[in-house]
């Protein structure tokens, strides 16, 4: 039982967690009823054994389509309900909301058990509550009846709480957690999912210490024993501690922030958001030393993550703290080409995606059966190039939509292997017409008729000798080839002997040594001869089931040969299925085509917002690498500007200090020139001498 529902659980993970525990409990009630009877050691009907065959080896198209066959042809005896229940189970993993709400209307219509009808209105309430109908929702959980079993009763609670959520009251949904915890072990299941949820709706609400508290206790959930949900619990764990990380960082609480990021595996999805968030952490606190080795380190992984991107100026702005301005620049300007070619690399993937098959592009001809969208970088899903859709996989409408194209592609596969079957056996019947028409066998059947009837001869024969042998104890039978040429000299030496002996030849002695050599190969013979009967009949044995198994095919021949006169009708069936099936592949190739294109627009809008994200961080970059050469040019101006003002003043103050000099100098030259032409110009006042005075200034001005 614990296995079956860990099959359904790996089918639908795909679907979201809420649809896997829903179609495991689904699957429970649907076997449920045998417990109060004596348990089933068999399948009462075959079909129903194949269709458990198929789900049990993954190939849930083929155990729908054994369910289907069986139904068309009179139905499964023997289960109850339980085959109507696993066929909306499948189609609704599969997303068939309204197949599956088809079958459980049924059911509810129908004079069924209580548990029965329990499954059959909640399992309407969930598809209901996928299409956002919330009213039908809690009138569908209204018309669960007492009694309920304890995995119903905790799936009807889990879809209260949502409920609750959904309708804003909060603070009653914590308290209905709460009255819930430790009722039984299903709903621990159901716990952290629940916590988690409402931490992150208190988160938006900024509640953060209310949020803070629901993502601890997630993150202190003991591991379940069933290795089904490690994984996704393990998944849980990182999300809760990177996001109580932000909202002990959003408190400015930057110690517990370290603490909680440092919790988050290095192999999580969510690696990346934590190291950069502790990064952060330890650059609030003063430490941007610290705070470069996470960011160090994210940088050098692929840029798809937005995380990624930001480190890379993060980097720098802690260059810039620690007054390291050349490696801050250096930092800025390898952003800005390693931004320059993913924008480059995003627009290469852009026109990719434009112009190539999304199936080719998912590769999904060599998709492996077991894929796992909690690792889906572990999975040939996606190929190297298209890295960007690895983000796109943590939404549901995108997981949904590639799901439904792996089924829709695998059912188009299966169906041209039909196609091929079909022509296969209309070529089958059109050969087995001909011999029918002609009346005669063909002539390999007739020489292969032949050698067996030959080997079934050369059988008896063997059987008869090992029988002979034993019963006569002749031990020279079934020799190895040794003895066998030893027999055959001794047996030639007597004859030879019989023949000198009429020729009155004396050869007594010859006949007592051949009577001796017979008698060293008879002892040598029974020896072993118990054994070689034994192997001897092994191989018969082994002979006969082959031969067995070739009367057995010699007679299935004959049938065809026998049955020839329906061979009309086998080709009409085959002509009406070859029609439907193309039918079908039309239909489901055009399904797919749209399919295809919700995906590439998806795809398209995502590489769009991603381009945009690494324009934007290209003008921080740009911006950054302006500013810091601006800055330097204005620190040069400034500098140079100093020294000009300095280089002024000491020119002033010499020009001072040298005018504050001369004021202690005799007359300049000029001076006295104008004072002796004044003086020479001015009448004497006394008569003149008989030669007159010449005066020379013996200078010039």
């Amino acid at each position: 039982m614990g296995v079956f529902i860990n099959k359904i659980v790996d089918r639908v993970r795909t679907q979201g967690f809420l649809r896997a525990i829903s179609l495991c409990l689904l699957l429970f009630l649907s076997l449920s009823s045998k417990a109060k009877d004596k348990p089933l050691r068999s399948v009462a009907d075959l079909r129903y054994g194949m269709v458990l065959y198929h789900f049990y080896q993954d190939d849930h198209f083929d155990a729908l389509s054994e369910l289907l066959v069986a139904k068309e042809r009179g139905g499964i005896k023997g289960h109850k309900d339980n085959p109507e229940l696993i066929e909306a189970g499948i189609n609704l993993s599969f997303g068939m909301d309204q197949n599956a709400g088809d079958i459980f209307s049924q059911l509810l219509n129908q004079d069924r058990p209580i548990e029965v009808r329990n499954a059959a209105w909640f399992y309407l309430s969930k598809i209901r509550y996928q299409r956002g109908e919330l009213d039908a929702v809690k009138e569908s959980l209204a018309n669960i009846q007492e009694p309920i079993s304890p995995e119903l009763a905790d799936e009807v609670a889990a879809m209260e709480i949502q409920l609750l959520f959904r309708d804003g009251q909060y603070d009653l949904a914590e308290q209905r957690i709460k009255s819930n915890d430790g009722n039984s072990k299903q709903f621990r299941y159901w716990r952290p999912y629940l916590n988690f949820n409402l931490g992150a709706i208190y988160a938006r609400l900024e509640r953060l210490d209310e949020a803070q508290e629901l993502f601890e206790k997630v993150a202190r959930e003991p591991l379940l024993k069933k290795s089904s949900f490690i994984d996704e619990q393990l998944a849980l764990y990182d999300k809760a501690f990177s996001a109580a990380g932000y909202a002990h960082f959003e408190k400015e609480d930057y110690d517990s922030a370290l603490e909680a990021f440092g919790k988050v595996r290095q192999s999580a999805l969510l690696a990346n958001d934590a190291l950069l968030g502790y990064g952060w952490a330890k650059a609030r606190l003063g430490d941007y030393q610290g705070a470069l080795t996470p960011w160090l380190w994210l940088s050098q992984k692929p840029l798809a993550d937005d995380a990624v991107q930001e480190s890379l100026l993060a980097i720098p702005y802690a260059y810039l703290q620690l007054g390291d301005t050349n490696q801050a620049l250096a930092s800025y300007s390898r952003a800005e080409d390693v931004f320059i070619k993913e924008i480059n690399h995003i627009d290469e993937v852009g026109s990719e995606v434009l112009g190539s098959s999304i199936v080719e592009l998912l590769d999904l001809d060599n998709l492996d059966t077991r894929y796992s969208w909690l690792a889906p970088e572990n999975n040939t899903l996606v190929k190297s190039p298209t890295r960007y859709l690895l983000p796109l996989f943590s939404y549901n409408r995108f997981q949904n939509s590639v799901q439904t194209l792996v089924d829709l592609h695998r059912i188009q596969r299966r169906m041209e292997a039909w196609k091929i079957s079909l022509s296969a056996y209309d070529d089958l019947m059109d050969y087995r017409l001909n011999t029918f028409r002609s009346g005669d066998k063909p002539e390999n059947y007739k020489s292969m008729l032949t050698e067996l009837n030959g080997l079934v001869s050369k059988q008896d024969r063997v059987k008869k000798a090992i029988e002979a042998a034993q019963k006569e104890y002749r031990v020279f039978e079934f020799l190895d080839e040794d003895r066998e040429d030893l027999l055959f000299f001794i047996e030639r030496g007597e004859k030879n002997l019989q023949v000198l002996e009429r020729a009155n030849e004396y050869v007594d002695e010859e006949k007592l040594w051949l009577e001796r050599y017979r008698g060293l190969l008879f002892w040598s013979a029974a020896f072993d001869f118990d054994a070689r009967l034994w192997e001897m009949q092994a191989k018969v044995n082994t002979a006969s089931e082959a031969l067995t198994s070739a009367v057995e095919t010699n007679d299935n021949i004959q049938n065809l040969f026998n049955q020839a006169p329906d061979i009309f009708v086998a080709k009409k069936r085959i002509a009406d299925l070859y029609q439907k099936v193309d039918i079908l592949l039309g239909r489901n190739a055009q399904t797919m085509a749209e399919f295809e294109e919700d995906i590439r627009s998806q795809i398209y809008a995502s590489l769009s917002l991603q381009r945009q994200r690494v324009q934007f961080y290209l003008g921080e970059a740009r911006l950054a690498v302006a500013q810091l050469y601006d800055n330097r040019y204005l620190e040069m101006k400034k500098a140079e500007q100093d020294a000009l003002e300095s280089e002024n003043s000491e020119s002033i103050d010499k020009i001072e200090s040298e005018k504050t000099g001369e004021s202690s100098q005799p007359e300049s030259a000029g001076e006295l020139t104008t004072e002796l032409t004044t003086e020479l110009t001015t009448e004497p006042t006394t008569e003149p001498t008989t030669e007159p005075t010449t005066t020379s200034t013996g200078a010039q001005p």
